[in-house]
């Protein structure tokens, strides 16, 4: 096994078993782009009236030979809250999901099969954080972006949706809180996610940030041989060790243990 990075902090993904050993076999993760996702409200900020006359006069529109045309400021307000102009607008972001515990009692019902599928569990390590700082400080943009980094989300308390620009048009700095803000009755998820700027699709992650399967308390034994045949199989081709644990009750609460 290679000589293991300082830990940074884990994070941790609710699958089904049939997702877990593609995730295990194939090395990438279904990334969705946000108007395809269970929450409607996800990534789907506010377009306030203050600010948007503003926000029109910092653009240039055009036809499809790239020459200015006239438009109905109203009529281009009253589009941006279609769900064609929200397809559109999220074509080009692709998320994908994860949580900071592995212990949450909902999550295993609606994500993990009723505990009959399991939790992957990835890291972030030091290692994963010197390779995002040589890139920035060497070459001024991101790093590679399969290795995962994933970002936690905020939930407010006073359930206000961000917005997407401010009263005077401006959109700087107000992207990050509409990337990763959802309404506060999700905060039991404890979601952290990973954003890229790609179309919705599968993409690749770097071996070694996959560390551990968590069996579900009532994951069949025969699934739990084939994802450990499985990881034999990865290890034997790739070197990159996986662990295999389980979830189990602890006695007199309703908490959830890691075994």
């Amino acid at each position: 096994m290679p000589n293991p990075s300082t830990l940074i902090f884990p994070f941790f993904k609710y699958v089904g078993i049939e997702s877990a050993m593609k995730i295990i076999l194939n090395s990438s993760l279904k990334f969705n782009t946000p108007d395809q996702f269970n929450d409607p409200f996800d990534i789907n900020p506010v377009y306030p009236k203050e600010g948007f006359y503003e926000l029109l006069k910092s653009k240039t529109i055009t036809d499809a030979h790239g020459n200015p045309i006239e438009y109905d400021p109203e009529a281009i307000y009253a589009a941006m809250h279609t769900q064609n102009s929200r397809e559109q607008s999220c074509r080009h972001i692709a998320v994908t999901c994860f949580s900071k515990s592995a212990q949450i009692g909902p999550m295993w019902a609606h994500y993990a099969d009723n505990h009959k599928g399991c939790v992957l569990e990835f890291e972030f390590t030091e290692d994963d954080q010197s390779q995002i700082d040589k890139h920035v400080l060497e070459y001024k943009y991101s790093v590679n972006p399969d290795l995962l980094d994933p970002q936690p989300v905020e939930y407010p308390i006073d359930n206000e949706r961000p917005v997407a620009y401010g009263n005077n048009g401006q959109v700087t700095g107000f992207g990050r809180k509409v990337l990763f803000t959802k309404p506060y009755q999700w905060h039991y998820e404890q979601e952290v996610r990973c954003i890229r700027r790609d179309p919705a699709g599968f993409y690749p992650f770097p071996r070694h940030q996959l560390k551990r399967v968590i069996f579900g308390l009532k994951t069949p034994e025969d699934e739990k041989r084939a994802i450990r045949a499985l990881i034999e199989v990865v290890t034997k081709e790739h070197g990159a060790w996986i662990d295999v644990a389980q979830i189990e009750m602890e006695h007199g609460t309703y908490n959830l243990l890691i075994k």
